[in-house]
């Protein structure tokens, strides 16, 4: 299996499922609390995988939500960490240059 593969499997059967489920069951407070674990936890490498895969399976509030817990210089980088998601992504899957 290649990494373009598990990448793709995560996506099509994790995902779709977390987020619905947990718009469902946690409030704005645990949404809060779940955004600063996610990145505090976030390895350095490839953080912008992340914005990536959150742009794909969360609706524009959810995933501004979690990344309003990005500190403050990195915030203005999200535009630029989107374009190199969308490449890398599409390099992965297959689809891309």
């Amino acid at each position: 299996m290649t990494v373009r593969d598990v990448v793709h499997d995560h996506l099509t059967h994790e995902e779709p499922v977390l987020f619905p489920a947990l718009r469902e069951h946690v409030g704005p407070a645990e949404w809060q609390d779940f955004a600063q674990r996610v990145i505090a936890t976030t390895p350095p490498v490839a953080g912008h995988l992340m914005v990536g895969f959150l742009d794909e399976v969360g609706t524009p509030a959810e995933v501004e939500l979690v990344l309003s817990g990005l500190p403050e210089p990195v915030r203005p980088l999200v535009p630029a960490m989107r374009l190199q998601a969308a490449a890398d992504l599409g390099v992965l899957r297959g689809t891309g240059a």
